[in-house]
């Protein structure tokens, strides 16, 4: 399993276009098959930082979703908005129980 977690910081010339694009890219990620989560949340102290959360299957699924073309699209539209990020990924097994 994989874990990606980490804030990204926007400045957002259109924050409720950009909240749109969020809100897309979460439904379309959440769609891909090895998607376990796929969560942006609004950081309540600071309106311009979100929180980003994600678990995939396993790496061919990670790998899969950066090729999708809505992840594509995304980068195209909000990298620019980006103006600091600190993102970092983890490999996770699971115990079993």
């Amino acid at each position: 399993m994989i874990i990606i977690g980490g804030i990204i910081q926007f400045n957002f010339e259109q924050r409720a276009e950009a909240i749109g694009i969020i809100r897309q890219m979460m439904a379309d990620s959440q769609a891909e098959e090895g998607c376990i989560a796929y969560t942006f949340s609004v950081d309540v102290d600071a309106e311009d930082t979100f929180h980003l959360y994600e678990v995939w299957k396993n790496a061919d699924a990670l790998a899969a979703h950066g090729q999708m073309p809505h992840y594509a699209a995304f980068m195209q539209k909000m990298r620019p908005q980006i103006a600091a990020s600190n993102i970092k990924r983890y490999i996770a097994e699971i115990a079993p129980s």
